[in-house]
């Protein structure tokens, strides 16, 4: 780095480069008017990526965007200020402008995931290949209730608020494939910059009322979309939910079969299948536990169950918990720390544990002893609903 007049060396960073580590050099901070002096010591000349955080220089290229969003099938997603016409709807033109820090493109690569060059001994400009990134636009300077991010800023925010609608799109539509959502996510963006892809922000910003309109919704409706929460001791009872019924609806213009895949032995449904007839009766199903969650040990079990319209491949999705907990409880839940000399006497020589049933059936409880120098007043009986206290000596 050299002073303004170009007479001065200020500092430097010449860390050897032999194959063995990343390519990377660093100075520590910039100051206004400094000039940046990059020297090839030996071998041959390539392309190189010049990074200044925040810094803007005076002569520049384009292609500062960097990193894993830049892989093929990645997203990569430029910020727009929501502020710039919230709480109106983002518009068309120079009203909703890139954000300034916000990477642009396109991006170069020279390599394969592999690592095979892409154009081998070519690492120059004119070398590897360039692919179009960003990709897509997304609002930043957004509010959300996480704390530390009252106000939500940079393509950290952008990026995610993406993948949302994203996400929201798969669940509107299960059926669609990546490759669909990918054209459904490029395909109806708004242009704020020139006609079509544009270096800074790619095909535009994601516009959700648009994309709605590109798909139509699954037609198989399932309400409530989650299923029960039931706890309960092993044995039972479980608490209240134990059971959740689901409606299905029709809300296409066509009928269609379907189908619940249910692979929890621990669970029962009223119904494994049917039809539905556009505007028609809804069908309840009720899923419930049965016996064979009354013989699980304690744990935590986890179930999904997969409704399936049968002619549109549409898959809904509900997930269902039963915590069991082990009735058996001991107390205190550490034993005593004896100390002496040798032949005694010790300064503690007993410990009384209480044990108590806190389930609503009788349970068979044993001890196991494997000191010899340990003494237990009882080594397994039944225990009912009242307390045992076994005495170790």
């Amino acid at each position: 780095m050299l002073n303004a007049s170009g007479t001065s060396v200020l500092a430097s960073s010449t860390t050897r480069q032999n194959g063995s580590q990343n390519p990377y050099e660093s100075i520590g901070s910039l100051v206004s008017g400094e000039r940046i002096v990059i020297v090839l010591f030996s071998g041959t000349n390539r392309f190189l990526h010049l990074e200044t955080g925040h810094g803007l220089l005076s002569i520049s290229t384009a292609g500062n965007t960097k990193g894993h969003h830049c892989a093929t099938n990645a997203f990569c997603v430029a910020a727009v200020a929501a502020t710039n016409t919230y709480p109106g709807a983002f518009t068309s033109g120079p009203g909703d402008p890139v954000e300034k820090f916000s990477s642009d493109g396109p991006r170069r690569v020279f390599f394969q995931a592999d690592g095979t060059p892409i154009t081998p001994g070519n690492f120059s400009s004119s070398g590897g290949a360039v692919r179009q990134k960003p990709d897509i636009a997304a609002a930043d300077r957004v509010t959300t209730d996480v704390p530390g991010f009252a106000t939500f800023s940079g393509t950290s925010a952008a990026a995610p608020h993406a993948a949302a609608i994203a996400a929201l799109l798969k669940s509107y539509n299960p059926k669609l494939t990546s490759a669909q959502i990918t054209e459904l996510l490029t395909t109806t963006t708004l242009d704020i910059m020139s006609p079509g892809v544009d270096r800074d922000s790619g095909y535009g910003i994601v516009m959700v009322p648009a994309i709605l309109e590109a798909t139509s919704p699954e037609p198989l409706r399932v309400t409530p979309q989650t299923g029960f929460n039931a706890v309960g001791y092993a044995g039972g009872p479980f608490t209240v939910p134990s059971q959740t019924t689901f409606t299905l609806t029709n809300v296409g213009s066509a009928p269609f079969t379907w189908s619940l895949a249910n692979t929890s032995a621990w669970l029962s449904a009223s119904s494994q299948g049917g039809s539905l007839t556009p505007g028609g009766l809804a069908t309840p199903v009720t899923v419930s536990l049965n016996t064979t969650a009354s013989n699980l040990p304690s744990g935590l079990y986890t179930a999904t169950l997969y409704f399936t319209n049968l002619a549109s491949g549409g898959v809904r999705s509900c997930s269902v918990a039963l915590t069991v907990y082990e009735p058996l409880q001991i107390a205190p839940g550490t034993g005593f720390t004896a100390a002496g000399g040798a032949g005694g006497p010790f300064n503690v020589t007993s410990q009384t544990f209480s044990l108590s049933n806190a389930g609503a059936h009788a349970i068979t409880w044993s001890l196991v002893n494997t000191s010899a120098w340990l003494n237990a007043s009882s080594s397994g009986d039944h225990c009912l609903r009242v307390v045992r206290q076994p005495r170790l000596r």
